[in-house]
């Protein structure tokens, strides 16, 4: 895993070393620059395969084309074997050099061949070109921006803000949307300025040319002879052991949950002396219980079980700033805590269940969402919507809750008022905003200063569906895909990892995984509780795994947090800090800081965690 940061259109050494330093991080074995004329790239490497010779960049014959790459290429070995066939020489046993060298064969078509995650950099110095491209599933980033006819990019957004003539304009859009989803989508960030490649897509640069060119997305893709004619769970294991595939130590994060559970099953299979890390703040009522007894079944020594404390909230400063972009979930804590403590046992790859939840519809609100968009159907043939959510507001809460069954967490009145204004949506988008949101329409009305409302462009709203698909739950798997997914998950797991210089790899975001679900049209697995997989997996799971439901968030903020929660929020969230961006009204935050620490309200809780983040977000990267 590696960092890659540049420029095209001009040649600046102590902006380009300033650039390059800021992805330190990310590469402690290789600091190179490459500078020729308009091309200046950046490239920091972490060595995880053929250590001694893999370093970076690669170069055809004559020196005129070369290759950066942040990721790996899992299928770099059947590559090269073709390559190889058609008298190609490899120096190495570096994945990057196949990617030189397919590329000099197959052209841009070689991307479609490539099975991995990754950022790559191709140029050409005859034409002064640069090429950059992403992977499918978004699981690295590449940010880049435009100014005076100079195009900027990197694999973290602070080397961009190196440069002093790109104006930092706050996307006020992006932080309504924030406040909703906890995340801030890719296609908006918070800098508008800045601008995110989008996953599957490639960039071609040069002086008359800046092309994006979408070479694989959800719908667009050939399936190969054979490659969906093998069973889900062998594909599946093919991409477990792909991507245990390294020349240093490998880990696995281990909730206890279904997606981890299977994951390390399987690799306890191909070995046992592998690392697993589990988090808990309450070793007898949490889910480390279920991770502890796994390892002891499966006989799997080195079990680290890491402890989260009150004290640890006071890590989220560093945490933001390390992600780049607010996130608005305590599980934050908690894996930054478990990349530490993978980088203590010098265990530099990490597996993780990541991308399930998103292909198999395994959230809450899916098995939910199926639900009531049924109800919604019927409702609205004989147009009693507004009859039946006036009925919602006089329900009581403990009806309600024999229908929320999620750990010990109970229905809320934020949740109830997310019912209504669900019932009474008639867009499908909003609905779904409505449902999930986390500050409903009810509190931004209060906490939106009028200021903030009215640089609000309301009708300014992305499309975010996609109208193509067939029914409501598959337009939100494909929002969430494109999104949530790339945008929340793998921007978390990507910077938080590599700010402990630790790489992620994610088996269900195979894209061969995907478009193998994708082709088989068995919908039955939608919203069925991931019943496909404990079916598929049935033979290496315990029992004690299978029956469990889907629980609650790893992390809780009030039992795990306590007091030193308050404290920082009111030692960051002050009226001064407020006032300073005239954005939210002090007074209802006062207010909500008052009922949360009355009635330590989950929900709230929630809250205040969103803002306390969003805040430290202005304050490192807003000043």
């Amino acid at each position: 895993m590696c960092g890659i940061v540049g420029f095209f259109g001009f040649k600046n050494s102590d902006l380009l070393n300033q650039m390059t330093d800021l992805v330190s991080h990310r590469g402690p074995d290789q600091d190179i620059k490459y500078e020729n004329k308009k091309i200046n790239i950046g490239f920091r490497r972490l060595s995880i395969n053929d250590l001694s010779k893999g370093n970076q960049p690669f170069y055809d014959a004559r020196k005129k084309i070369g290759v950066f790459c942040n990721g790996e290429i899992y299928n770099h070995k059947l590559l090269r074997q073709d390559l190889e066939k058609k008298n190609y020489i490899f120096k190495t046993n570096s994945d990057c050099e196949v990617i030189l060298h397919g590329y000099i064969e197959y052209g841009l078509d070689f991307l479609k061949k490539i099975n991995g995650m990754f950022f790559l950099i191709i140029w050409k110095d005859e034409e002064q070109k640069i090429i950059l491209a992403r992977d499918r599933m978004g699981e690295k980033p590449c940010y880049y921006t435009r100014k005076n006819n100079n195009i900027f990019f990197s694999s973290e957004i602070k080397p961009l803000l190196k440069n002093n003539n790109i104006q930092k304009t706050l996307n006020f859009n992006s932080i309504d949307f924030f406040l909703n989803n906890r995340y801030v989508p890719s296609s908006n960030n918070l800098i508008k300025e800045i601008a995110t490649l989008e996953p599957g897509t490639l960039l071609e640069i040069s002086e008359k040319t800046f092309k994006k060119i979408k070479y694989w997305d959800f719908d667009n893709y050939k399936i190969l002879t054979g490659e969906n004619d093998s069973k889900f769970y062998n594909l599946f294991e093919t991409s477990v052991n792909l991507r245990m595939t390294a020349d240093v130590k490998v880990g696995v994060f281990l909730s206890g949950g279904l997606d981890s559970s299977i994951l390390t099953s399987l690799m306890s299979k191909k070995k046992k002396n592998f690392e697993i890390f589990t988090h808990s703040y309450d070793e007898k009522n949490d889910e480390s219980i279920y991770a502890k007894k796994l390892c002891k079944e499966l006989n799997l020594k080195n079990f680290n079980l890491i402890k989260i404390n009150e004290k640890h909230i006071h890590n989220l400063e560093n945490i933001v700033e390390t992600m780049e972009s607010p996130i608005g979930n305590s599980d934050i804590i908690g894996l930054d805590l478990l990349c530490n403590a993978a980088k203590i046992k010098n265990t530099k790859v990490i597996l993780s269940g990541e991308g399930s939840d998103e292909i198999f519809a395994g959230y809450l609100h899916h098995q939910k969402l199926k639900k009531l968009y049924k109800i919604k159907n019927i409702l609205n043939v004989f147009n009693l919507n507004n009859i039946f959510s006036k009925c919602i507001k006089v329900t009581p809460k403990s009806l309600f809750n024999l229908f929320f069954n999620y750990g010990n967490y109970k229905v809320t009145n934020d949740l109830i008022d997310n019912l209504e204004n669900y019932f009474n949506e008639k867009s499908e988008i909003n609905s779904y905003f409505n449902l999930i949101s986390l500050v409903n329409k009810k509190d931004k009305n209060k906490l939106y200063t009028s200021n903030f409302s009215n640089e609000l462009n309301k009708a300014n709203i992305r499309p975010y569906l996609n109208e193509k698909l067939p029914n409501f739950l598959d337009k939100i798997l494909r929002f969430e895909l494109e999104n949530w997914l790339p945008s929340y998950h793998l921007i978390k797991e990507d910077k938080i990892s590599m700010g402990h210089s630790i790489e992620m790899r994610f088996p269900f975001l195979d894209h061969n995984i995907y478009e193998h679900m994708k082709m088989s049209n068995n919908k039955n697995y939608l919203a069925n509780n991931k019943q496909f997989l404990k079916n598929e997996f049935s033979n290496i799971l315990p029992s004690y795994i299978k029956k469990r439901k889907k629980g609650p968030i790893l992390v809780p903020i009030v039992d795990t947090f306590k007091t030193e929660f308050i404290k920082m929020y009111r030692d960051i969230l002050t009226e001064k800090a407020i006032r300073k961006y005239n954005f939210f009204n002090y007074s209802f935050l006062e207010t909500l800081f008052i009922q949360f620490e009355e009635s330590k309200n989950y929900m709230i809780a929630n809250k205040i965690f969103s803002l306390l983040v969003l805040q430290i977000w202005l304050n490192k990267f807003y000043k």
